[in-house]
């Protein structure tokens, strides 16, 4: 999926600490990551902003809620700040949410937050 989304030499923003198998794929689907850094509400998304002129950004990875290893949760607000920079980007949010159901009071994934 990510070779289909992003082809090779392109850049996905990601946490700084993010998920090992994005690291791992990286090497063999030719993509860099490019850390941001992560805040007690999630990513700044004016260092999102920041880096997207800066580099060749195909996409924006994250794991919203209790991140590994930092156990941060993205709040809602933040989550809808990168869905709309990845619309003015044209590029994918991709999500990976595997320790949403853990979380007591779930906030919307971001797809909820774009209109059909």
């Amino acid at each position: 999926m990510i070779n289909s989304l992003i082809g090779t030499d392109g850049v996905i923003l990601a946490d700084q600490l993010t998920y090992y198998g994005l690291k791992a794929w990286a090497p063999a689907f030719q993509f860099e990551i490019v850390g941001i850094p992560s805040y007690l509400d999630g990513r700044l998304t004016d260092d999102v902003e920041a880096v997207c002129p800066r580099h060749r950004v195909k996409a924006i990875f994250k794991v919203p809620n209790l991140q590994n290893p930092a156990v941060i949760t993205m709040s809602l607000e933040r989550r809808m700040a990168l869905v709309d920079i990845a619309r003015r980007h044209c590029m994918p949010v991709i999500e990976n949410d595997a320790f949403g159901p853990l979380v007591s009071q779930l906030c919307r994934r971001s797809q909820a937050c774009v209109p059909s």
